[in-house]
């Protein structure tokens, strides 16, 4: 479906494009600022930046310089190498997901419910189906803009059609809400404000603060990349200081 919906963006002129990058760039909603950004952009160029968690320009202000560059050429060998996907966007996109997003859900899956002792499993990822889908043309898994197309399909015999068609319901939570709230979470944004945070030099600490404080003004939505700030100086201090935290 990106891969469609990026195809149909670069018929509009690149002009009205830069434009309407502009005026997203206004908005506090993180996923019109990136749709914003990757308006003027080529179709690869794009779709590679359609999969990043964080916005390359947010991700490359956190480094401290001398640092390093906040590279993506991981990324795009998805997009430009010829023995992956022949040429199909949607497939190399695919291949991402397989190599970055699936596993990130897969690791936290597995210390969640090892955490509380669940034992998990994961029927669409049997090695057999896998192989067999990765064969699969590609207008069986996107029916236009129909998504899982092949297995609503399926599922549409033996289910009720309000089961398979409904509204796609994930599991989100009001992280940006609970960041702003000092009772909850919120305490937590003052660990970037700590000398020892400062002090390590691994991130830049004013632009780190930058983001606090756009996030506390309701200026800016950049919740899920502080929470994700949040964890790594967490891990830092537990795993590295043998600090404990509560």
């Amino acid at each position: 479906l990106v891969a469609k919906i990026c195809s149909m963006v670069q018929v509009i002129p690149r002009p009205v494009r830069v434009v309407l990058k502009s005026l997203l760039g206004l908005t506090r909603l993180r996923q019109l600022r990136k749709l914003g950004y990757s308006l003027p952009l080529s179709l690869s160029e794009m779709a590679v930046h359609n999969s990043l968690f964080v916005e390359r320009e947010i991700a490359q202000s956190l480094l401290s310089v001398g640092k390093g560059g906040c590279t993506l050429g991981y990324r795009y060998s998805f997009i430009t190498d010829p023995e992956i996907g022949k040429n199909d966007l949607t497939e190399r996109l695919m291949a991402l997901d397989l190599k970055t997003y699936l596993v990130s859900l897969l690791s936290r899956m597995d210390k969640m419910t090892m955490g509380a002792s669940i034992e998990a499993r994961v029927p669409f990822l049997d090695h057999r189906l896998v192989e067999w889908a990765t064969k699969v043309s590609t207008r069986l898994k996107l029916g236009g803009i129909q998504t899982k197309y092949i297995v609503k399909k399926l599922g549409a015999r033996y289910l009720p059609r309000e089961c398979i068609f409904r509204r796609k319901s994930g599991f989100g939570v009001p992280i940006s809400d609970w960041l702003r709230d000092k009772d909850s979470m919120g305490r937590y944004l003052d660990l970037f404000f700590e000398p020892r945070f400062s002090q390590r030099g691994y991130l830049n600490t004013k632009a780190v603060q930058h983001l606090v404080k756009e996030h506390l003004a309701v200026t800016a939505d950049h919740g899920e990349v502080l929470w994700e700030l949040i964890n790594l100086e967490l891990w830092y201090r537990i795993y590295f200081e043998k600090a404990g935290w509560h």
